[in-house]
């Protein structure tokens, strides 16, 4: 007679098969190391019931992260160094065959040409009559369909803001679910927080009603089985690796239990997603498409976001990823996205690098030559992009970018290039943390002498150029840092504390537009949220106080679309300040239509998403943008030096790919690629 089992090593048994499945899903990538593990921790992520399942509503800047891939500016992702050890002949002995690779680049020249050639999708099914999709939403839409049942099994939309890519996703899962003919299933939408309720509200708006049922997985827990009941299932990034984390929390509580280490055993943790319910005998996928909305947010694929959205991969026939930036930072961004797709032999970061560099002993640290054009064959195979000037009849104008160079305070320059000195002196190219606290004394200076003072803002600016965390929300959760911070907010309000030179040209800027335009709108965007505090005061105590909102990671999911929505309301003129991680891609608000960027930024992309949220279909009034730049500051120097060095790689990579929705099989010229 066999013995009963111990549930609890029946949990752990079952989570274990789980674990052991995300482990199979790339052998050939580098082991996550416990740096990585550890940094992704939330607190009250981990060994929960249903109803104790923790609320992620405030992670939205965590998930989407603040920081650039230069090898001090960015440590969430990759600088594109070669790892230690990495040699051509190691590329060979995992798998690298050049004349296979060059076989490959060659064939898929046909895929190029068909996404044009893919026919029109026909009938959307539960698409409200008052719905039309315009032309270019129809040949995406075509495209994907296409794509899906392509080698690939997927697609990146790479399409500009405002080209409808939301309405274009939606209409494909919903054909795709009528061709499938399948009762059940469902497909998940991940999503960046703050736009998670502006997906359900496009459904409610284009879908009739029971025609599209959909949930908003975001705080509470649903029980797996209940997922049944969606066709769509909206969630985060955050929400997604929290589940990866619990499960790898849970096996360590096993093992401690086991040896003696905890005298109770961890509960068993709450899975929605990663439940394996689906997988059960017989096997079958969950749904027809993943969808990944602003896709450069898995762009680091040693992330646990990367981590977590991989297992997920796995469980549906197809994967549409959205970004108007698949380059965001680096050329290597792309492996994280190709990785979602399949039909091609690139099944490791070390592949990945092997077929697009000359040689991975020494040289050039970039695609150059026949490389480049072998990359540029892959993203073109993989990805549409149509140009911006195929609707720019709906766009407002835009008015030329002004960069409004101001000097720095004699004492503020000083030490923000002095700060700046002492970090090129300690920095080493194989270091991600030496002289990095010189690199955030220089820009607090160049800004505000208080952010200085303001411990939290130090750690939260290392956090977020190592680790992927959030400046907005560092405070919550620390009483002692929050009470530091409210003393800090009480002394700039005294004496004009607030003051400060970029303080005072920002506002010379409001004041001077205002006079132009007085019915005008304003979106100022900063990476600090505690800058933005200081100009929060500025305008509140200024000779003429100006009403304003704030939008940033502080805000619950449903305080953050209350804002949003109010904003459409309200009669112009407005102003919201909002941080740069939570509000500069994603979202819609064409109701602004000046935006004013606090300094330069490390990443072009960024300049891209942000400018998206204003410059769009649908808007009224020009639109102006300004850019604040300090005269001989270093680091701000370095910073514009920064970005345009990776932005002219990235636009050479990207220029080829883009073609417009008349492209004829003869527009497509053959590559060579040996």
């Amino acid at each position: 007679m066999n013995e009963p089992q111990d549930p609890i090593l029946e949990a752990a048994a079952e989570i274990a098969a789980i674990a052991k499945r995300l482990e199979q899903l790339e052998p050939q990538s580098p082991a996550l190391t416990s740096q990585n593990w550890i940094g992704g921790l939330r607190p009250g992520d981990g060994f929960v019931m249903q109803r104790e399942t923790p609320s992620f509503e405030n992670d939205e800047d965590y998930e989407q992260g603040i920081s650039d891939s230069d090898t001090h500016e960015d440590e969430d992702q990759d600088d594109g160094g070669l790892e230690d050890g990495w040699t051509d002949a190691l590329a060979v002995t995992s798998g690298y065959n050049e004349q296979e690779f060059i076989r490959f680049f060659d064939e898929i020249h046909d895929d190029i040409v068909a996404k044009y050639r893919a026919p029109n999708p026909g009938p959307i099914p539960g698409l409200k009559d008052t719905v039309r999709l315009f032309d270019r939403q129809s040949r995406a839409v075509a495209a994907a369909l296409w794509q899906k049942d392509s080698r690939f099994q997927g697609m990146i939309l790479a399409d500009p803001p405002g080209f409808g890519k939301t309405l274009s996703a939606l209409t494909t899962i919903s054909v795709s679910i009528a061709k499938s003919r399948s009762a059940k299933g469902h497909c998940v939408i991940i999503a960046p927080l703050s736009c998670c309720r502006q997906w359900m509200a496009e459904i409610d708006r284009f879908f009739e009603q029971d025609q599209m049922p959909a949930v908003c997985l975001v705080g509470d827990a649903l029980c797996p089985t209940d997922l049944w009941k969606y066709k769509v299932v909206v969630t985060t990034y955050t929400y997604v690796s929290a589940e990866v984390i619990r499960t790898r929390k849970f096996l360590s509580g096993i093992d401690d239990y086991k040896k003696g280490i905890i005298t109770q055993p961890p509960k068993r943790p709450m899975l929605v997603l990663l439940s394996g319910i689906h997988e059960q005998e017989p096997r079958k996928t969950m749904g027809e498409w993943l969808i990944l909305d602003e896709a450069h947010a898995i762009k680091n694929h040693q992330s646990c976001i990367y981590y977590a959205v991989s297992a997920l991969r796995e469980q549906f026939n197809a994967c549409l990823m959205m970004t108007a930036t698949p380059l965001d930072n680096t050329w290597t961004d792309l492996y994280a996205l190709i990785s979602m797709l399949k039909g091609h032999p690139i099944t490791s970061f070390l592949l990945f690098n092997a077929a697009f560099r000359r040689t991975l002993d020494s040289g050039a640290t970039e695609p150059e030559g026949l490389h480049k054009q072998r990359y540029i064959q892959l993203l073109d195979a993989c990805s549409l992009q149509r140009p911006r000037s195929a609707i720019i009849d709906l766009y407002p104008p835009l008015e030329n970018r002004q960069v409004i160079k101001f000097p720095l305070a004699p004492e503020d320059r000083r030490l923000s290039n002095q700060s700046f000195q002492l970090f090129k002196k300690f920095w080493r190219p194989d270091s991600k943390t030496a002289g990095l606290k010189h690199l955030v004394a220089a820009h607090q200076y160049s800004y505000h002498p208080m952010l200085v003072e303001l411990k939290l803002e130090k750690h939260a600016f290392e956090l977020a150029m190592r680790q992927n965390q959030a400046l907005d929300v560092i405070e919550q959760g620390d009483e002692a840092a929050a009470d530091q911070l409210v003393k800090w907010r009480e002394r700039l309000e005294a004496d004009e504390n607030w003051l400060s030179h970029r303080v005072e040209m920002i506002l010379d800027i409001i004041y001077r537009h205002q006079d132009r335009f007085p019915d005008h709108s304003f979106l100022i965007v900063d990476e600090s949220v505690y800058f933005l505090d200081i100009l929060s005061i500025a305008l509140k105590k200024a000779y003429e106080p100006v009403p304003h909102t704030e939008y940033n990671g502080r805000l619950s999911a449903i305080e953050r679309h209350l804002v949003i929505k109010r904003a459409f309301e309200t009669t112009p003129p407005q102003m919201m300040l909002a941080s740069r991680g939570t509000g500069g891609q994603g979202l819609n608000l064409e109701c602004f239509n000046v935006l004013i960027q606090c300094g330069p930024w490390w990443k072009v992309s960024w300049e891209v998403q942000t400018l998206g949220r204003v410059y769009r279909p649908g808007g009224t009034k020009p639109v102006f943008v300004y850019e604040l730049v300090a005269e001989d500051c270093d680091v701000e120097n370095h910073k514009i030096k920064v970005r345009n060095t990776k932005n002219k790689l990235n636009t050479e990579l990207q220029q080829e790919t883009i073609r417009s929705d008349d492209t004829l099989d003869t527009d497509v010229a053959r590559r060579r690629m040996s």
